[in-house]
């Protein structure tokens, strides 16, 4: 699997970026190094777009505007979170991928607060995940947004990248994240 932009190209070959948004361009061509290059081809395919915000908040990949939008704060592996998001937007194939694993995953499971799963009070008391067990990589991993999004290839790219050593409470995580990237992406 080839990782990243193609020879001779850079991020702006993938995505497009909103006036004002050059800050973004240094962490999103990191953040893209890590991608498989079919991926990214999704992302031009798809008109994905990059929002840089000066404001508060956190990166988000918002689908009607079907933009990353990333802060001053916000780094590499979070790009590559938001833009596994924006492949899932983008490519249909993919997101039936993800729904298929999250209820084969989910099935039988109890829909619990993120917080009370997770201990971390920042969660919004509406945000819910499936309580798959402790075997997982991240509660956040099995978000619930009604079945038009899934955290489990933002989360499983992450991961891979920034605390691998997660994978051994759920390797057959692992296993389905390697088969994704290469299907979608070798």
């Amino acid at each position: 699997v080839e990782l990243g932009p193609g020879a001779g190209m850079g991020p702006s070959s993938y995505v497009r970026f909103a006036a004002g948004s050059e800050m973004a361009e240094g962490v999103v061509a990191r953040g893209m190094s890590y991608v498989p290059r079919r991926m990214l081809e999704t992302l031009r395919a798809g008109g994905v777009s990059v929002e840089y915000v000066t404001g508060g908040g956190h990166a988000e990949f918002d689908p009607p505007s079907n933009a990353v939008r990333i802060g001053r704060r916000d780094d590499e592996l979070t790009v590559v979170h938001e833009l596994m998001h924006a492949v899932g937007c983008n490519d249909p194939a993919f997101l039936a991928a993800e729904a298929r694993y999250f209820r084969a995953r989910t099935a039988g499971k109890r829909l619990r607060g993120l917080r009370e799963l997770t201990g971390n009070s920042g969660y919004d008391f509406e945000e819910r995940a499936y309580d798959v067990g402790g075997s997982c990589i991240d509660p956040y991993a099995f978000k619930d947004y009604g079945g038009y999004a899934y955290e489990l290839m933002s989360m499983g790219m992450e991961t891979l990248y920034r605390s691998p050593g997660r994978y051994l409470r759920d390797p057959g995580m692992l296993k389905w994240v390697l088969e994704m990237v290469e299907r979608f992406g070798g």
